[in-house]
């Protein structure tokens, strides 16, 4: 396993898991150090345990990520649940309200006159 790269090592784990008839797989930001081929590959196996019934919870703050393989999405704050949504009636502003807690707007007023205005 030392001579691995990291992508092939999460997959080794995740066979791993699948011999030992996992139901439930939980992956916390499995991106992080893989590139977008290594990405591509897991998402695939993803798919495939998705297929055959296996349950998966995917960590991550990759929004596309998220909007690409699950099926339902649960945003949690400060250690609590801020809302949850089917991914079908999601959209990045829908999560984005429920990790700040308010609209993107608020954040950001709109330029008025070259001037930015605050809320």
């Amino acid at each position: 396993m030392k001579n691995l790269n990291i992508a092939t090592m999460q997959m080794v784990e995740i066979v791993g898991a699948m011999s030992r008839r996992t139901r439930v797989l939980l992956l916390d930001e499995p991106t992080s150090a893989l590139t977008e081929r290594e990405t591509a590959k897991l998402f695939a196996a993803l798919r495939q345990l998705k297929q055959e019934g296996i349950t998966i919870i995917y960590i991550s703050h990759k929004l596309d990520e998220i909007m690409a393989i699950a099926d339902r999405l649960t945003v949690l704050k400060d250690g609590k649940v801020a809302g949850a949504l089917d991914i079908a009636d999601a959209t990045k502003e829908k999560i984005v309200r429920l990790m700040v807690g308010r609209e993107l707007s608020a954040l950001y007023p709109e330029k008025d006159g070259g001037r930015q205005t605050r809320c």
